[in-house]
């Protein structure tokens, strides 16, 4: 019983991790694509 109940806040947390991964992904890329695109006016060479 308890064995069930770890592995459910494992994959709880395993999710986040996951979803937190993901998300920081696309953050990332999107800052990336605003500093190498000429074409946006917010670009700034770095």
């Amino acid at each position: 019983m308890a064995e069930s109940k770890s592995k459910e806040k494992f994959d709880i947390k395993h999710t986040f991790l996951i979803g937190l991964a993901f998300f920081t992904t696309i953050i990332i890329e999107a800052i990336i694509k605003i500093h190498c695109n000429p074409r946006t006016p917010e670009a700034k060479p770095i």
